[in-house]
């Protein structure tokens, strides 16, 4: 699965400490004009959150809709890691 593309055709990634006071993260996205993975421009396009395990979180999945709205909310919350 390729990594989604912001407007600028960067990969979206980001680092905890990259997240606004309110645990934010935004980027720009090309809704009319991304094409990325043979899909069509325009369209909504399905993707996953990857949250990496540190340590003291375990990793987490969670699937989402990119749409035409201007603000998308998508909530990952990883389960504490309780292995010793």
């Amino acid at each position: 699965m390729p990594l989604l593309k912001d407007a600028d055709l960067d990969d979206v990634k980001f680092l905890t400490s990259n997240a606004d006071s309110n645990n934010i993260f935004s980027f720009s996205y090309d809704y009319d004009g991304n094409t990325q993975a043979d899909l069509s421009a325009g369209a909504d396009k399905d993707c996953i959150v990857v949250v990496e395990g540190d340590g003291g979180a375990a990793q987490a999945l969670t699937a989402f809709t990119i749409t035409r709205s201007t603000i998308i909310n998508v909530v990952c919350s990883p389960v504490a890691e309780t292995n010793a």
